[in-house]
């Protein structure tokens, strides 16, 4: 990412009378495939940057989006933001933060192995998981969908007031749908992976798992309902945990859209369950150095 372009954007903002800005720049690279019977069946790759800039105007936030890095397109960018502001209620809380007096912590979320890797590395991997997947058992008669993801991004985030993050990260994830068939009946199963690392993310292991939760399912029935204790599985977990994450955000106890409004302090479920929120979780998917605006 080039400190320029950063640096200019917000000048152009302090030209047009914004008292604080923020500018977002992230470039990144990605590349998608599926493999269908052992050959290509779809391949994409993009290349891609923008620059998103929030200005503050008093106490009005406004904000602007642009994938043009031109001159002109940058002075249009910091018009926008600093017209948005000024067609915004003012808000008392909008900050752009200061500078933090404490260095961000190094993450490791980069993989250059990852950057490195060929096309035919990358398709190879994702016919190895369709493989692998048949490989189980006869009884696995199709493969709907073997597809796998492969990115890399440089991030910048700058503001006026001196704060300044820069990072790079890498993502790779792989997932896939199988239909085992056995006298008359079909079932599908599925599974997915995902992993800051190369190495680490498990292409063959999904194909299998996949291959035997298609497996398992034949031959189930209903069973009648009934009170009784549940294992649940981990995917199952995390819908039943996705219902209520929107409930975690402080935007929305803010706008009273929170079933944990006046819970703070008060016991909101089983004393079994723990839910971390860690941003700096080694290798996790949404760790990073600091937040999209610095913190």
């Amino acid at each position: 990412m080039d400190n320029h372009i950063a640096e200019k954007i917000l000048s152009l903002a302090s030209s047009l009378k914004a008292d604080a800005a923020e500018v977002f720049l992230r470039a990144y690279t990605s590349t998608s495939i599926e493999v269908k019977d052992q050959k290509v069946d779809a391949f994409d790759r993009a290349r891609d940057s923008g620059a998103g800039l929030r200005v503050l105007v008093g106490s009005r936030m406004g904000f602007a989006f642009t994938t043009d890095l031109s001159d002109g397109a940058l002075r249009t960018l910091a018009q926008s933001a600093v017209t948005n502001a000024w067609n915004v209620e003012p808000d008392p809380f909008q900050s752009i933060p200061d500078k933090s007096a404490l260095p961000c912590q190094s993450v490791t979320i980069y993989d250059p192995e990852l950057v490195a890797l060929t096309e035919k590395e990358k398709i190879g991997r994702v016919m190895a998981m369709e493989r692998e997947a048949f490989a189980v058992d006869p009884r696995i008669k199709r493969i709907r969908k073997a597809s796998a993801g492969f990115s890399d991004a440089e991030t910048l985030i700058l503001n006026t007031k001196g704060a300044e993050v820069s990072y790079k990260s890498t993502a790779c994830s792989s997932s896939i749908e199988v239909v085992a068939e056995d006298n008359g009946e079909s079932q599908a199963g599925s599974e997915f992976d995902v992993n800051r690392f190369y190495r680490k993310l498990l292409i063959e292991e999904v194909g299998r798992k996949a291959a035997q939760r298609a497996l398992d399912l034949l031959g189930a029935k209903h069973v009648e309902s009934v009170k009784a204790p549940v294992i649940l599985e981990a995917p199952v977990a995390q819908e039943f945990l996705s219902l209520m994450a929107s409930g975690f955000s402080a935007e929305s106890v803010q706008k009273k859209r929170s079933l944990f409004i006046g819970k703070l302090d008060k016991e909101v479920a089983s004393s079994l369950i723990s839910v971390l929120d860690d941003g700096l979780l080694e290798g996790g998917i949404g760790t990073a150095p600091s937040d999209d605006e610095t913190v």
